[in-house]
């Protein structure tokens, strides 16, 4: 469990979660040429993983390999009662 003293580590924690995505991204790109890449999370990591693939795609340019983000959808089975 992580504990985040104050909002200034929580940003810093923001940032680097980004930057670590975008450079694995990156990595696999070189790796696997012409790899697709989907970005996806859950709760905070639902949300930075828009921006990361963002950052990947503005990173490729035009032509480069595929970006996207792929969203989770939990359905919930109601119980009969």
């Amino acid at each position: 469990m992580h504990v985040l003293p104050d909002v200034a580590a929580f940003f810093t924690h923001v940032c680097a979660s980004l930057m670590e995505s975008a450079a694995v991204a990156a990595w696999a790109g070189k790796e696997y040429p012409g790899v697709h890449t989907c970005f996806t999370g859950v709760s905070l990591g639902g949300s930075i993983a828009p921006v990361a693939a963002l950052m990947v795609a503005a990173q490729n340019g035009p032509g480069g390999p595929g970006v996207a983000t792929c969203p989770i959808v939990v359905r919930r089975r109601r119980l009969n009662r």
